[in-house]
C-alpha cells in the first residue's frame, strides 16, 4: 500500500497486512513434536520408577517440567494457519522511543516499537521498511486517501465512511451511549453509500485529535 517516509513520537499507524509465518509455524511443529514425544517418554519413566519405588531426582523433574511447558507454549503456533493477523485493521501507536529525532525514533534494542491503541500488545521493528510491510500511517490516509464523508448502507448501516485508501476505510459512528468513535476497516466487497458528502468531516487535524483522545481513554481503562 503506501510507504512510510517519516516517523515521529506517538504517530498513529494502522495494521493493514498480515504476515506469513508458515516457515516459523513449520519449525515450531517439529519442535512441538519432539517436546511432546519427550514428555510422554519421561512420564512413562516416572511411572515406572514410582512403581519400582525408585527415587526421581530433581533435575529429571525440572527437565520434564521445562519440556512440557515448551510443548504448551508451541501448541498455539502449531494450531494456527501460520498467518499473523493480530489486531489487523486496528490503530497502533509508535511508542517507547528513546529519541525525539524523527530520523532516529528507536525504542529498546534499537527497534521502533508499535503498541496497539488499547495497549494490549507491542511489536518491535528494526527498520521502516519492515514496518511498512504491515502498517500504513494515518497521515498517509488523510493526506493521500479519498475523502467521502458519506453514510454507509453496506456493509455497515448508519456509519459514515470518512476516507478510503485502497481497500482500507476510516469509519465514523456513535456508540449507543452517544460517544463518537473512529475505526479503520478493511473491505473485501463493494461499499454502498447514500447522501452527499458531509464536508464538515473533511478535517484531518480533528480526526487525528479524536484518535489520540481515544488512545488515552482506552489506556486509562486498562491502567
Amino acid at each position: 500500500m503506501g510507504r512510510i517516509d517519516r516517523v515521529y513520537s506517538n504517530q498513529i499507524f494502522i495494521r493493514v497486512n498480515g504476515i506469513n509465518n508458515t516457515d516459523i509455524r513449520d519449525k515450531n511443529l517439529i519442535e512441538f513434536g519432539s517436546s511432546s514425544t519427550a514428555t510422554k517418554y519421561m512420564k512413562k519413566e516416572f511411572q515406572r520408577a514410582l512403581k519400582n519405588d525408585e527415587v526421581i531426582d530433581e533435575q529429571a523433574l525440572q527437565e520434564y517440567s521445562d519440556t512440557r511447558a515448551k510443548a504448551y507454549r508451541l501448541r498455539k503456533d502449531v494450531d494456527s494457519n501460520g498467518i499473523d493477523t493480530a489486531h489487523l485493521a486496528d490503530f497502533w501507536v509508535l511508542s517507547n522511543t528513546r529519541s525525539k529525532s524523527e530520523a532516529t525514533l528507536y525504542g529498546t534494542d534499537n527497534q521502533m516499537v508499535l503498541t496497539t491503541i488499547g495497549g494490549e500488545i507491542s511489536r518491535a521493528y528494526d527498520s521502516i521498511d519492515k514496518m511498512a510491510a504491515e502498517f500504513l500511517s494515518l497521515d498517509e490516509v488523510l493526506d493521500n486517501g479519498q475523502f467521502l464523508g458519506r453514510e454507509m448502507l453496506y456493509p455497515v448501516d448508519g456509519v459514515y465512511l470518512l476516507y478510503t485508501y485502497g481497500n482500507l476505510g476510516l469509519l465514523y459512528f456513535k456508540d449507543p451511549d452517544g460517544k463518537s468513535t473512529i475505526s479503520p476497516m478493511l473491505f473485501s466487497d463493494g461499499v454502498i453509500l447514500k447522501g452527499d458528502s458531509n464536508e464538515s468531516m473533511k478535517n484531518p487535524s480533528k480526526i487525528k485529535t479524536k484518535v489520540y483522545k481515544m488512545q488515552k481513554e482506552l489506556r486509562g481503562q486498562i491502567d
